[in-house]
């Protein structure tokens, strides 16, 4: 099975690929946490600016690790059906969970302020983040994208499940994932060697590396702990 070091190892590859497509004036725009540090060398390599979209998943009330879809802090949100269904959520229980997790979301996009992506006025948007498992977080991220005015959305991951790709390919225009897998259960964690939980902090740090140019120091964690389930 392929793996790669860690997030930035991820991220070079990932970013020789994304190189090839030719996109023209492009912003790369990464999810919290994981994917600001895979985000960085693709930026640097397209020589683009590097912003985040904080967006979260919906959890179920009875299994707070597992979703029922995902919402941006635009207020775009996608459902998975399939799972409302099961678990059986009325309309006030949506809402309810998706008022918490806005309530979350206005807390990180306070410490993203400088960094949480604007309108892209006809720029192509390059979505990264360090793996998909079910694909809804990155189809809110898709949509939202598309709202702020983007001429076109790229998905770059380093790895993705078979069922997210087909999902998520249908709402993009291009869709760049080094490691595509049927396995079942999938966890993203599992193509890592080095897999930790990053923290704002850090996500920040690479932040202010990319807007600081080529020179900016940057370091990856050196803490390892594998942990927590993709996306």
């Amino acid at each position: 099975m392929t793996r790669f070091r860690n997030r930035t190892h991820a991220g070079e590859q990932l970013a020789e690929r994304v190189a090839r497509l030719a996109l023209g004036k492009v912003a790369v725009l990464a999810i919290p946490r994981g994917g600001v540090e895979v985000g960085l060398p693709v930026a640097r390599e397209l020589g683009a600016s590097l912003s985040v979209m904080v967006l979260r998943k919906l959890p179920l009330p009875t299994s707070p690790e597992a979703g029922f879809g995902a919402i941006t802090l635009d207020g775009t949100m996608i459902l998975n059906d399939d799972v409302v269904e099961r678990a059986r959520l009325d309309t006030g229980t949506i809402y309810r969970v998706q008022g918490e997790v806005l309530a979350e979301m206005k807390r990180r996009a306070d410490r993203y302020a400088d960094y949480v992506a604007g309108k892209l006025d006809g720029r192509e948007a390059v979505i990264v983040d360090d793996g998909l498992a079910s694909g809804y977080t990155m189809l809110a991220a898709t949509a939202s994208a598309r709202s702020r005015g983007a001429a076109g959305v790229t998905v770059a991951v380093p790895v993705s499940s078979q069922s997210a790709y087909e999902a998520v390919a249908e709402e993009c225009d291009r869709f760049v994932a080094l490691v595509v897998s049927p396995q079942t259960p999938f966890a993203v964690a599992g193509f890592y060697e080095h897999w930790e939980d990053l923290t704002d902090e850090e996500a920040l740090a690479s932040l202010r590396a990319a807007s600081g140019g080529e020179n900016a120091s940057h370091r990856p964690s050196a803490r390892h702990r594998r942990k927590g389930r993709g996306r």
